[in-house]
């Protein structure tokens, strides 16, 4: 099931290699290709990928099966973050939102008590 995004783009359903990521525990899995992936589509580019874009985090520059399954975890929150609040497009490696500036207006304007040294 596709979720949709801006601009008439969408993502699958996120997915883990190997499937049985959880409950591997022989040092030999570590041999194996570790990813995290879903296929991402945007019509600007549907003739190109028109099965869709495969947005892929791999995951064998980590070393142990913790450190593999605990960013296994956080990419599965993270990645529909990624596509959904922030807007990112990975086949252009651009974000579609602008990032909110947090509006401070006591950074916008001098206190007229602050005190000022004039070195003349």
């Amino acid at each position: 099931m596709a979720k949709n995004l801006l601009f008439n783009c969408s993502y699958s359903e996120i997915w883990v290699h190997p499937e049985n990521w959880k409950t591997l525990t022989s040092q030999k899995s570590l041999k194996l290709d570790w990813y995290v992936e879903c296929k991402f589509y945007d019509p600007l580019f549907k003739e190109k990928y028109h099965k869709g874009f495969p947005f892929r985090k791999k995951l064998n520059r980590f070393k142990t099966l913790d450190e593999r399954k605990g960013v296994i975890q956080t990419w599965l929150q993270e990645i529909p973050k990624l596509l959904e609040e922030k807007g990112y497009n990975p086949i252009t490696k651009k974000f579609m939102i602008e990032p909110v500036k947090e509006v401070r207006p006591e950074l916008d304007s001098i206190c007229p008590e602050t005190p000022f040294f004039n070195r003349t």
